[in-house]
């Protein structure tokens, strides 16, 4: 009996030893999972889109990262098998709008390829991956890196690479879609995205008025869309910065629109823009007319509260004292 209850003790203490040494051996994961059927057809030729149920190899439908140490395995699935065409080269051409070898010109662009594309943050920077037709291009802030592996199989993408260290961990996570077949700037785009993309909402902050050649500071605020947005200031006086928040000084008074440009990541995919006036003045003493004063609606209704109160106050009173009167 002794021997019995020993052997069960040492059978329930190794599996309690595995089933810690499996929950501890991923230290981090999440799945994130798309709908079906939501992929954007884009039509150069009219300029025109449209969501489409033809696309399945660009249609995703699950993005999943698992953290092991400082290994990181991500898994990208779409609804049917992952297309591979065309080559690293061409695109990477593309992305950075370069002329193709043998193009005169735009209307002689030929690009047959079908990008998948995950980009993520971490704790301490900021990370792309690209794939195409089985090739894998990894970069982060400082440069590019090898991953450790890269291979498609069916409907997934599964792709393994090192962090700096266990530290570093995962902060936030997307993927896109870019399946593009054109010929002489005629053709589709097809492309999809997980999560779904939220439009970009963007705030400027910055006075109503300021004097002739004193600093004006221009705050931008952006939510929505992804991280790592790329700014353009419109000063409306033929100048323009590219800062979040930038500084500008106005030579002369008048009244100037000042438009604020925002575009994130996905660039074209995603954009907006934020239009202010701001008004220049001679002299400081101008300023005030054009700041408007806001009213706290509290406070401004506080004599009404006060006078309704009163009467109420008044009226109960009335009450209590004809009461009295009629028992006497």
């Amino acid at each position: 009996m002794v021997k019995k209850t020993i052997i069960l003790g040492v059978i329930l203490f190794s599996l309690l030893i595995a089933s810690a040494y499996s929950a501890s051996a991923v230290t981090d994961q999440l799945i994130l999972k798309d709908g079906e059927n939501d992929v954007v057809k884009s039509d150069l030729l009219s300029q025109s889109e449209s969501v489409v149920k033809t696309k399945p190899s660009a249609d995703i439908t699950k993005l999943k990262y698992e953290q092991d140490g400082k290994n990181l395995k991500i898994t990208l699935t779409v609804k049917s098998k992952i297309e591979n065409r065309g080559t690293m080269e061409k695109v990477l051409e593309f992305i950075r709008g370069e002329v193709p070898e043998g193009a005169e010109t735009e209307a002689s662009y030929n690009y047959d390829f079908a990008i998948y594309e995950i980009e993520f943050s971490t704790s301490l920077m900021f990370y792309a991956i690209t794939y195409v037709n089985n090739e894998c291009v990894i970069e982060n802030e400082e440069g590019e890196i090898t991953p450790n592996s890269c291979v498609s199989t069916g409907p997934n993408i599964v792709i393994s690479l090192d962090l700096s260290s266990e530290d570093e961990t995962v902060t936030t996570i997307q993927a896109y879609t870019f399946d593009m077949k054109i010929i002489a700037l005629v053709g589709d785009i097809y492309t999809d995205v997980i999560p779904d993309m939220e439009e970009l909402e963007i705030s400027i902050n910055a006075p109503a008025a300021e004097k002739k050649k004193i600093p004006v500071r221009f705050e931008a605020e952006v939510e929505g869309g992804s991280t790592y947005y790329n700014f353009r200031w419109d000063f409306g006086d033929e100048n323009s910065s590219t800062e979040q928040n930038p500084t500008h000084t106005y030579e002369k008074p008048g009244e100037y629109e000042v438009t604020l440009y925002v575009e994130d990541i996905h660039q074209e995919v995603n954009t907006g823009n934020k239009k202010i006036t701001i008004n220049i003045v001679e002299k400081s003493s101008d300023i005030g007319q054009y700041i408007t004063a806001t009213v706290d609606e509290s406070t401004n209704d506080s004599p009404l509260l006060l006078f309704v109160a009163l009467i109420s106050i008044i009226v109960v009173i009335s009450v209590i004292v004809i009461v009295k009167f009629i028992k006497k």
